[in-house]
């Protein structure tokens, strides 16, 4: 495994929502009409193309009626969950946290920009101060535009399956914005807040081959086993 190292991500913060170390990056008190918070890591263009497959855990200590945030999302626009789904451009994918007054919800969402989300939950009562393991994927053979996947589990081994949710997606995208941990601003709503952390996000993207550096033809050829 090769976790995501946060101290190297970029953190928008004024307000001291955010904090992390090498692998783990917390959420306190995120709440939803205080300003904008986030943590991402620039990819590069289209970097996220195709199918992918990420391993990431999550944790919620404590949730508020209508307490939103996103453990991981895709985009290519930067902001927090809210600003990138009101964009009348902003696309993505997330799994996230979402409480709706008293349901305490792990969901699964595309962004289709405008503010339109399609979303898939996972909505328990033990989903607050239980750690949940998420396998986070997209098949792109299956459907017009691929499926969105997430699935959940009460173990680190993934051996406990709690669901599986699903979304058809709407459009065939390729992100670049790789965020762990987004607030989910929205201007003139009450201070819903949530309180927590993810860890060890692996993309698991296999690492360059490594090439040897030959300094002559001869050692070229001994290291083949040709003298």
């Amino acid at each position: 495994m090769a976790y995501e190292d946060f101290t190297t991500y970029t953190e928008v913060d004024t307000q001291g929502f955010l904090s992390q170390t090498a692998s783990k990056a917390t959420f306190t008190a995120l709440g939803r009409r205080v300003a904008v918070a986030y943590l991402y890591s620039d990819k590069g263009a289209a970097h996220f193309a195709g199918d992918f497959e990420h391993l990431l855990t999550a944790y919620v200590s404590a949730s508020d009626t209508y307490g939103s945030c996103a453990f991981h999302l895709l985009g290519n626009e930067l902001g927090d969950m809210g600003q990138v789904s009101a964009s009348a451009t902003g696309k993505g994918v997330a799994i996230r946290w979402y409480e709706n007054a008293g349901a305490k919800a792990y969901r699964l969402s595309e962004i289709v920009g405008s503010s339109t989300l399609y979303s898939d939950d996972y909505a328990h009562a033990d989903n607050v101060g239980n750690v949940r393991y998420i396998k986070f994927k997209r098949v792109e053979s299956v459907g017009t535009y691929g499926t969105l996947y997430a699935y959940i589990y009460s173990d680190a081994e993934m051996t406990s399956l709690l669901d599986t949710l699903s979304l058809a997606l709407h459009s065939k995208e390729d992100y670049r914005y790789c965020y762990v941990t987004s607030g989910h601003y929205v201007n003139g709503s009450p201070d819903y807040f949530c309180t927590g952390y993810v860890e060890n996000l692996d993309l698991q993207e296999a690492a360059a081959p490594t090439q040897k550096v030959y300094t002559s033809m001869a050692s070229k050829m001994i290291a083949a086993g040709l003298l």
